[in-house]
């Protein structure tokens, strides 16, 4: 579906696309995208005959979300980061957990990125 976020906490796509294959009574996902209303994630993992979830999403936020991630604005784009997200559990108990490990990776990489901006004096080689 399109559209925006509904009330009943269901999430309509305007982008809602994945490559898959079934073979020993799993569902493999690749090359997923799934874009909605303040949502943008691509990944992939796997779907269980037996219900079981292994997804890995990689999420983009922005604004000051992405900020407290070390992320800066360019110009007059707002600051974006990326956050990793696993979906473990069910079909019928799904549990959505970001990546911690994968959160302080990026939080990192941005921290650094400024601290080498600055020393360098704002020039980026």
């Amino acid at each position: 579906k399109t559209g925006a976020v509904t009330t009943d906490g269901a999430t309509e796509f305007a982008v809602l696309k994945t490559d898959f294959a079934v073979a020993r009574q799993v569902l493999t996902l690749s090359n997923m995208q799934m874009e909605g209303a303040g949502l943008k994630a691509t990944g992939a993992g796997t779907i269980g005959m037996n219900k079981a979830l292994a997804i890995q999403l990689n999420t983009v936020v922005g604004g000051k979300v992405a900020e407290y991630l070390g992320a800066k604005p360019s110009g007059d784009q707002p600051a974006r980061a990326n956050v990793p997200i696993d979906i473990a559990g069910t079909t019928d108990n799904p549990k959505v957990m970001p990546n911690m490990k994968g959160i302080a990776g990026e939080a990192a990489k941005n921290y650094l990125g400024g601290a080498l901006n600055k020393f360098l004096g704002g020039r980026k080689k």
